[in-house]
This record gives structure tokens, C-alpha cells and sequence, in this order.
């Protein structure tokens, strides 16, 4: 519940925006080109966020991380409805982007590190299934109040989950292999970079941090190409009408998992996730940007067969990823030990 609330509003913050941009192009007279380049500022913030989120979350703990961020951007996001032309709406956008890139890395190294082995993965499709759940929300809330407050009055209904999500979180206790972790960093076990950013692309870190990036860029590149637009093209280019609409994207929402969780110890787990992710997105920058101006100059069509051709980034990022599924995360860190260098290998002490 900690971690799948986050996700949940996440799901709803995220998708509110591409639903109401064919009523915010008509209110506040704006291009598609317009569209785009917002889109640009928020995933540009999306990615300081889950960079920023991910490495807090190893220095401050991962619920502090996940309680400030939903606080944040709860707020911020309903501020959007006080938006007046192009600046104001990407500025909002650009603060929403921040607090929303930081619950995926922080949540799902919680649940990765708080769960027994054999329930990793199943409990981490269930936090997932927070996301479809949120979008189903943002659905909701334009068939009911979007349809008497318009566009707006969506915007200013997302303090409810927030608040919500938020309560929930102050019943949750802090990570202890967390607590754990930080013990042995003190007493000199295990060792990272003042930043531990860096750490993440040294030996022996680095085999699994580059096929992450892989699947990271490929991923988030065609999902900001794709996602951004396609309530525009149904409405739009297909003429669909608004509940059809409703409904396509409602089912299409039912694929979702998370990689790179389990793949680095415990001491550089969030910077090591959300680093990996943040690198795909700093790519993930160009795809609305690019989605606008090939879709103002060949039309929509040709810009989503375009963007989907990153996902090859990601078969071959998973491809190349190592198998994790049920092994305990000590034996992770101990696999990790046996591939250091003679010099390093005594500070990189197994988990306990």
C-alpha cells in the first residue's frame, strides 16, 4: 500500500495531463508544437526528479523520500488549474515533473528491500497495478468532473488522492535494510562515492548498470512518444468519441513492471535505480519535442511508427540484463563481492 499509493497518484498525475490537452489547446489557444515543448519541461523534471529521488532515498530513506515528494507535487499539480497561457502551464508542469519522477525508483526499491524473497516480484506488480489504477482515476474524474468543471477542475481534484496517499505513508516504518546499510557504511563494510552516483557505473556495478540504461532509454523514449499523444489522435485524427476514448486507453493500461530493482546492493540501490532511469530519460527529453515536429510536418501516424522504434533499445537492455527473479539479495551482494577487484573486495562486505 506504501509503495502502490504513490504510484496510484502517480498514475493519475501523469495522465490527467494527456487527457486534458485537447481542451487545454482549445482554451489557451495552443499548437501542438506548444504541447510538445511543455511535455519537454515536465519529463525534463521527471528525470531530475527520479535522479534526485533515487540518490536522496540513500541518504535520507526511502519513506522520508516517498512522504515529501507526495506532499510536494500534490499541490503543484492542482496549481496547474491557475495555469493562463503557455509559460505559467509549463512552469506548474515543470514542478509536477520533479515530485512525480521520484516515486518509481523510491517505491520499488522499498518494496525490494522490505519483502521476502519469493514475494519480490508479485508484490512489485501489485505496486504496478497502483499506475493503471491511477489512470482508470484520471479517467474517472474526466467523465464526472471534468464533464461539469471542465479541464480545471480536474487539476484541482488531484489534492484528494494526494492527501490520501499521504496519510497512508505516515503509518509506514522506514526500510531496515536501510537502517541496516547505512550501520555498515559507518563502520567501514561496505563503501560508495561521496556522490553515490558514481559508484553505480564502477566495477563491478557497471555490468549491470549499462544494460538498464539500455532498457531505460528505449523504454521511456517510446512511452513519451507514444503517451503523449495518443488522446490527441484518437480525438482529433480518429474522431473517436469521448467514452470509446475513455475506454481504449483504460485497457491499454494494463501492461506494467518495473526493472532494475534488485541489481545493486543495498547501500546504492535507489541511486543505482534511479540513475539507470534517469539516464533513459535525459533521452526521453527529445521524444515530445520530437513527436510535435514530425507530427506538424508528415502528421500523427508517422510520428508514432517513428517513436516506437525504441523499444528495440529495450529488448536489447533486457536481454543483456541478468536474471534475479528469487535469488536473495545477499546473494546479489555476495555475487557482486566475488567480481570486484582484489583492492575493493574487503569494503564490499555482504548483506548481513
Amino acid at each position: 500500500m506504501f509503495s502502490g499509493a504513490g504510484w496510484f497518484f502517480d498514475g493519475y498525475v501523469i495522465n490527467v495531463w494527456p487527457l486534458a490537452v485537447p481542451f487545454i489547446m482549445t482554451d489557451l489557444h495552443l499548437t501542438v508544437k506548444d504541447i510538445g515543448t511543455i511535455t519537454t519541461v515536465y519529463v525534463t523534471a521527471y528525470m531530475l526528479g527520479t535522479l534526485l529521488g533515487g540518490t536522496f532515498a540513500d541518504y535520507l530513506g526511502r519513506r522520508s523520500v516517498l512522504s515529501f515528494s507526495v506532499l510536494f507535487y500534490m499541490f503543484v499539480d492542482a496549481l496547474t488549474a491557475a495555469a493562463k497561457g503557455f509559460w505559467s502551464l509549463g512552469f506548474f508542469r515543470f514542478l509536477t515533473g520533479t515530485g512525480t519522477g521520484m516515486e518509481l525508483p523510491v517505491g520499488s526499491t522499498f518494496i525490494t528491500e522490505a519483502v521476502d524473497n519469493r514475494w519480490r516480484a508479485r508484490l512489485i506488480s501489485l505496486m504496478n497495478a497502483g499506475y493503471p489504477a491511477g489512470y482508470v482515476l484520471a479517467i474517472g474524474a474526466f467523465a464526472t468532473i471534468g464533464a461539469v468543471w471542465g479541464w480545471r477542475g480536474v487539476f484541482v481534484a488531484s489534492i484528494i488522492p494526494g492527501i490520501a496517499v499521504f496519510i497512508v505513508r505516515l503509518k509506514v516504518a522506514e526500510s531496515p535494510r536501510f537502517r541496516a546499510a547505512l550501520e555498515r557504511l559507518k563502520r567501514g563494510e561496505v563503501q560508495r562515492d561521496r556522490v553515490a552516483n558514481i559508484t553505480v557505473f564502477r566495477k563491478p556495478y557497471v555490468r549491470d548498470a549499462l544494460p538498464a540504461v539500455l532498457y531505460w532509454i528505449g523504454n521511456a523514449f517510446a512511452f513519451w512518444a507514444f503517451y503523449m499523444f495518443i488522446p490527441l489522435y484518437l480525438v482529433k485524427v480518429r474522431q473517436i468519441s469521448a467514452p470509446v476514448e475513455l475506454t481504449w486507453l483504460a485497457t491499454y493500461q494494463v501492461w506494467a513492471f518495473a526493472h532494475s530493482t534488485e541489481l545493486f546492493p543495498t547501500h546504492i540501490r535507489g541511486s543505482g535505480i534511479g540513475t539507470t532511469m534517469a539516464c533513459g530519460r535525459i533521452v526521453s527529453i527529445l521524444a515530445p519535442m520530437f513527436f510535435g515536429v514530425v507530427a506538424a510536418r508528415y502528421g500523427i501516424p508517422v510520428a508514432f511508427r517513428l517513436g516506437a522504434l525504441a523499444w528495440l533499445l529495450t529488448i536489447i537492455g533486457y536481454l543483456l540484463s541478468r536474471e534475479t527473479s528469487g535469488i536473495a539479495l545477499e546473494r546479489i551482494e555476495e555475487a557482486a563481492l566475488a567480481a570486484a577487484p582484489p583492492a575493493v573486495a574487503p569494503l564490499l562486505q555482504p548483506s548481513e
